[in-house]
C-alpha cells in the first residue's frame, strides 16, 4: 500500500493517505474528494552532523583496486 501526498482543493489543506488500488481518496478536515495527488519529492542524502554529504567523485573501484587492496579478489 503505497503512501501519496494529496491536495485538497476545496479547504487547501496537504495530507498523506494510504492508497489501496481503486479506493478514491478524501480530505480529512472537509470531506470533499476533489483531491490531486502531489508529485513525489526526492530524498536529501543523509548528513553527518548538519553537513550534506559529499556526492561521488567518479565511478568505479577505489584506489588500490576493486577490493580496497592491492589485487583484486574476483
Amino acid at each position: 500500500m503505497p503512501l501519496f501526498d494529496f491536495h485538497c482543493t476545496s479547504c487547501d489543506r496537504v495530507f498523506e493517505s494510504l492508497v489501496r488500488g481503486s479506493t478514491p481518496v478524501a480530505c480529512p478536515d472537509c470531506g470533499d474528494a476533489s483531491v490531486e495527488r502531489l508529485q513525489p519529492m526526492p530524498a536529501r542524502p543523509a548528513s553527518r552532523h548538519g553537513e550534506a554529504l559529499p556526492l561521488a567523485k567518479r565511478s568505479g573501484p577505489p584506489s588500490g583496486g576493486c577490493c580496497g587492496g592491492g589485487g583484486c579478489c574476483h
